[in-house]
């Protein structure tokens, strides 16, 4: 798989190995899934303006929230995927966005059954118990200390309240209605909220003012929130990709295939090239290696010829030597020397004449 990933992605191999470990710890991810992840990454590197690293970097960067708050591992992927689309860099949008996504699942775990709790306690509404707490501290801290509350309590479970009434606001629905989805599907509470950041300027409402007032004041959050409040159906579709890819978990094989059939085709392609080179380059020399050839051939056979004639005038000589020299010692009138070693210096004389032919 990782070898498929680094074939198929701008990630390494090393890269996709390290960067899906980290995933799969984080969010509990069992590694038999870790072709579902390639095909994941794959498929939505493919499909919208982003990569595939920059997918992987910034899901990341999400997987702790993602995976607190519910979120499945493609859904994680889905909501990378819309945050660098908008060209959100990892290191600045995907803390953020965590932010937001951890403030959510406090004000729709905390701010809903505790404040209607404390509400019936003490008989006095959400905003009336938040001006309490900010005009009359020490009214405040009796009230909690009634309750068998701290004040640092009783102050969160408050703002939990208005953070929930806030993101259930700003998605069009009432309080209940916004914790029940929460609950149920938590990256479909996510995205109404966000599809109604987008929709606050066409009811006469600046979006930034609207993060404000939730105390989203931190500039980085307000820029990636704003940027995915005006992307449109962007985030929908990529947590619907994620979700699909992830379950059909094929878009990885297909593009292997598809380059590695690709590759086999150059191969092919190259191979029939250096052929047709090979061709042109020896008609181009043959006329000259023929040539070549025969003037070889010819040096050879004068130097055989040669060899020939310096043989049989070798052979001559010694011969001659040979006969002359056995006569000189019959004449001298020595037989006992001459006799007995004559067919000696014979074979001797031989062994002379195949050497100087040799040499010659």
């Amino acid at each position: 798989t990782m070898v498929m990933l680094g074939d198929t992605t701008n990630l390494s191999s090393e890269e996709a190995a390290s960067s899906i470990a980290r995933f799969a710890n984080v969010t509990g991810m069992s590694l038999k899934d870790v072709d579902k992840l390639g095909s994941a990454i794959v498929d939505l590197g493919n499909n919208y303006a982003t990569s595939e690293a920059d997918i992987m970097s910034m899901a990341q960067r999400l997987s702790g929230a993602g995976a607190q708050i519910g979120l499945s591992q493609g859904e994680i992927l889905g909501f990378a995927t819309a945050l660098s689309s908008v060209g959100i860099e990892a290191e600045m949008g995907g803390s953020a966005f965590s932010k937001a996504m951890i403030k959510m699942q406090v004000a729709a775990e905390t701010g809903y059954d505790q404040v209607i709790d404390l509400q019936n306690k003490t008989g006095m509404s959400l905003r009336e118990l938040q001006l309490l707490s900010s005009n009359n501290s020490k009214d405040f801290k009796a009230l909690a200390d009634s309750l068998g509350l701290t004040k640092e309590e009783m102050n969160a479970t408050i703002k939990a309240g208005a953070n929930l009434q806030d993101f259930a606001e700003v998605a069009n629905m009432e309080t209940k209605e916004f914790v029940e989805l929460y609950r149920n599907d938590a990256p479909a509470a996510l995205q109404a909220f966000i599809r109604g950041l987008g929709d606050t300027e066409g009811h006469g409402e600046s979006t930034i003012a609207m993060l404000q007032e939730m105390g989203f004041t931190e500039v980085r959050l307000r820029d990636t929130l704003t940027r995915l409040a005006n992307s449109g159906d962007l985030v929908t579709d990529a947590v619907a990709r994620g979700n699909q890819a992830w379950g059909e978990n094929s878009a990885m094989t297909v593009e292997a295939e598809k380059r590695y059939a690709t590759m086999a085709a150059k191969i092919s392609q190259l191979k029939a090239r250096i052929t047709e080179v090979a061709v042109e380059i020896g008609e181009m020399l043959m006329p000259y290696l023929e040539k070549g050839m025969s003037k070889i051939e010819v040096r050879n056979e004068n130097q055989r010829t040669s060899f020939g004639k310096s043989y049989s005038v070798c052979n001559h000589a010694c011969a001659s030597f040979s006969s002359g020299f056995i006569q000189r010692l019959v004449q001298r009138d020595e037989p006992n020397f001459a006799a007995p070693h004559a067919e000696h210096l014979l074979r001797q004389s031989g062994v002379v004449v195949s050497a100087m032919a040799f040499l010659a």
